[in-house]
């Protein structure tokens, strides 16, 4: 007779994330840049907004394509698409 410990597996996240730095033409940190993710894979949008060294996260993204929009009073609003695959972190910095 064999004994066998169960031993907990612990699955890996199958989810991404998004990060990034935003900079204004100079290089300086852009804080308070409101950030918004957009996708089909989301119920909704998501909102952050950049902190006082310009960087902003998204973290656990299910996988698939993102319209990541920025949007600070006074600059010109940009958007990007990305690609985010699962245990994947992608940088989409601005300027």
């Amino acid at each position: 007779m064999a004994l066998f410990a169960a031993i907990p597996a612990f699955a890996q996240s199958p989810t991404g994330t998004i990060s990034g730095h935003i900079v204004d033409a100079t290089g300086l940190a852009l804080p308070g840049v409101t950030v918004t993710l957009a996708s089909p894979q989301l119920q909704g949008v998501r909102t952050a907004t950049s902190s006082g060294n310009g960087d902003y996260v998204f973290p656990m993204l299910p996988p698939g394509t993102y319209s990541v929009t920025f949007e600070l009073s006074g600059f010109e609003g940009r958007t990007r698409s990305v690609d985010v695959a699962a245990m994947q972190a992608v940088p989409v910095n601005a300027t």
